[in-house]
């Protein structure tokens, strides 16, 4: 493995356990969104039930945020790199396309009833140690899921 990938790994399990220490998990939103995108343009009675249970497995992903992360940099290592990178990135929700969904989210929160989900206070420093270490294991697991990239197997 390269001496890049292997700093990139290092990184990748330190957020993992960083987002277990800050019980930081995906983005359940994004798969509730899909999901009933899905269920608006899908007439099929069986497509329809396949996506949803597809969302539900998605969600229990999720669910596990730095695990499925850890489980997922473990995989790259032993050379499944697709799925563990797929594991990351259901892990961390979507990566970036669940943080930015998640901040409008707050933004509307925010706006709307004047109450926040708790996203925004971590940058107005009113918040736990848990609170930060989960956020900053969520950002080196997406960090390290773009920096990593997979190895050229030379016979």
């Amino acid at each position: 493995m390269e001496n890049d990938n292997k700093k990139w790994i290092f990184l990748s399990l330190v957020g993992g356990a960083l987002m277990i220490f800050g019980a930081t998990i995906g983005n359940l939103m994004v798969y509730i969104f899909f999901s009933e995108l899905v269920k608006d343009y899908i007439k099929n009675p069986f497509l329809e039930t396949s996506f949803f249970f597809a969302f539900i497995i998605f969600g229990i992903i999720a669910g596990t945020g730095g695990v499925s992360v850890i489980i997922g940099t473990l995989l790259i290592i032993v050379n499944h790199f697709k799925l563990g990178k797929f594991l990351q990135i259901m892990g961390t929700g979507i990566g970036l396309t669940g943080l930015v969904l998640f901040i409008i989210i707050e933004i509307i929160f925010i706006v709307i009833i004047g109450h926040t989900l708790g996203f925004i206070s971590i940058f107005l420093g009113i918040t736990s140690i848990c609170e930060v270490a989960g956020f900053s294991g969520f950002l080196m697991a997406i960090v390290s899921r773009k920096k990593l990239k997979k190895p050229e197997i030379v016979l």
